[in-house]
C-alpha cells in the first residue's frame, strides 16, 4: 500500500510540474 502511495504522489509531482513547465512556456 505504501509504494502505490508514493507513486501516486510522484505522478501528482510529475503532472504538477509539467503544468509548471507548460504554464512558463506560455508566460514566455
Amino acid at each position: 500500500m505504501k509504494e502505490k502511495q508514493s507513486s501516486r504522489m510522484k505522478q501528482k509531482l510529475k503532472q504538477k510540474s509539467k503544468m509548471r513547465n507548460y504554464h512558463l512556456k506560455k508566460d514566455i
